[in-house]
């Protein structure tokens, strides 16, 4: 997740600023200069995006939360259908 504030001295709309997890999994390291520029595509995130992110999250927490809800949905849904039969 790419953050910024209008606060942050040094950038504009066209730059975002990095923590050290993101730095990390990137892989990109704090051997950058300063005024050295480091290309990135940044780009939205779909919501099929966001839903594959949490479903192999690396944190068993909240990717276990995430499984539980869909499959909680899915059997709901499927609940609902079959009390939808059973009453006509």
């Amino acid at each position: 997740m790419a953050m910024g504030s209008n606060a942050t001295p040094g950038l504009s709309r066209n730059a975002a600023a990095l923590d050290y997890d993101a730095v990390d999994a990137l892989g990109v390291g704090y051997n950058v200069y300063e005024g050295t520029a480091l290309h990135l595509l940044v780009k939205r995130a779909t919501p099929l995006d966001v839903f594959r992110h949490f479903w192999n999250h690396p944190d068993i927490g909240y990717r276990t939360a995430h499984q539980i809800a869909v499959v909680s949905l899915a059997m709901g849904l499927i609940g609902l259908g079959l009390g939808m039969v059973a009453l006509f």
